[in-house]
């Protein structure tokens, strides 16, 4: 019940910016990639995940600085399952468990700082609605290919969950 009341705020969020702004297609975009997560920061506990994401430019509705952009997203991710190996001490040797993930949707507000011409610093913070609701925050670089592609790459603390995304954005 959660999740479907998440997702109906995000819905919600998305399609009220995006009215506020008087939509704009090319102002809309959508995204998706691969992360390679770990729940304790550790690279022995790591998994793979993917996600897909929309997102909508509100610069013309939230004008901050002329090299500051500000846009939000919404999502799907799944952080992939990982494995752990717990060691019981005292000779009693080791058992690994495997199995366990972090699946649902997410909303973020995203900042970019333009650095240069084609590359953006970028931060987001936002809500995650998997199976561990929290916070997200994350920090990365965005490179702009041409005018409607892009490929970004972040580190992302969530709630379960950190780790390294790297995601490939298209400008409708």
């Amino acid at each position: 019940m959660k999740k479907v009341i998440g997702f109906i705020a995000v819905a919600a969020l998305i399609y009220s910016s995006a009215l506020m702004a008087e939509f704009d297609q090319s102002k809309a975009y959508v995204g998706g990639g691969l992360a390679y997560n770990s729940p304790d920061g550790s690279a022995s506990d790591s998994m793979i995940g993917y996600q897909g994401f929309v997102g909508y430019d509100l610069n013309d509705l939230v004008s901050i600085h002329e090299k500051v952009g500000f846009s939000v997203e919404a999502g799907y991710a799944t952080s992939g399952d990982f494995c752990s190996t717990v060691d019981f001490g005292l000779g009693l040797g080791s058992q690994s468990f495997c199995g366990g993930s972090s699946d649902g949707i997410w909303t973020t507000a995203v900042f970019d700082y333009k650095v240069k011409e084609k590359i953006k610093a970028i931060g987001r913070i936002g809500y995650d609605l998997a199976n561990i609701n929290g916070l997200i925050i994350g920090a990365g670089g965005q490179y702009e290919l041409n005018s409607q592609m892009s490929v970004v790459a972040e580190y992302v603390i969530r709630n379960f969950h950190k780790g390294l995304q790297a995601n490939f954005i298209y400008h409708l």
